[in-house]
């Protein structure tokens, strides 16, 4: 599953994000299968003495090489620029939520707290390469909602690379996001994104 090798820097971001921080982790490494795709899956559980166990989930689609795509894209260049990107359109990003859950099913995932860490991999133009999953519980999604998802991001949203040097490498676009800010309507990483260019 060589398609499982999640770059560095995806997963130290998603770890960060978690309540655990570097916390020694157990992992598991499974496959998802949806209606068209399979989506390989890495879970990280760590235990926190009096704490419980925190959970990370990472997903990417089977069909994507992550590692080629990392190394193709981002040869080993310490002190080089990257490429920064405005995002579409910010209802369009609400909406692919919108026609891949029931009403009833994001409220399902608004009321269970549930977090996603979504990662657009993307070339110098700003066109989609991958996309990587992170969320923190396991199995709180299907496969299938997953699959839709993806369809409608990979459908419906673009990305405008802005002002950079001419050496500038390819980057990616990260949006965490909970369900209760898309059943509101209202994605504050995206918005806040929009203030700042």
């Amino acid at each position: 599953m060589k398609n499982l090798k999640l770059g560095f820097k995806v997963t130290v971001l998603c770890l960060l994000l978690s309540p655990t921080g570097f916390a020694q982790a157990k992992s598991e490494i499974k496959e998802i299968k949806g209606e068209k795709n399979s989506f390989n899956c890495k879970i990280y559980k760590t235990e926190i003495d009096g704490k419980g166990t925190y959970t990370n989930s990472f997903y990417v689609n089977s069909k994507y090489d992550i590692e080629k795509i990392h190394n193709d894209r981002k040869p080993d260049s310490p002190g080089a620029d990257f490429i920064e990107y405005k995002i579409n359109n910010h209802d369009k990003f609400v909406s692919a939520f919108n026609k891949s859950f029931t009403k009833d099913r994001l409220i399902d995932l608004e009321e269970k707290d549930v977090k996603i860490w979504i990662n657009f991999i993307l070339n110098k133009e700003g066109g989609i390469l991958a996309i990587e999953y992170c969320l923190f519980q396991e199995d709180i999604i299907t496969p299938f909602e997953l699959e839709k998802l993806e369809n409608e991001l990979l459908n419906n949203l673009s990305f405008t690379p802005l002002e950079h040097a001419e050496d500038a490498l390819p980057s990616e676009y990260i949006i965490t996001t909970k369900f209760k800010e898309v059943v509101q309507g209202e994605i504050k990483k995206i918005r806040q994104r929009e203030t700042e260019e």
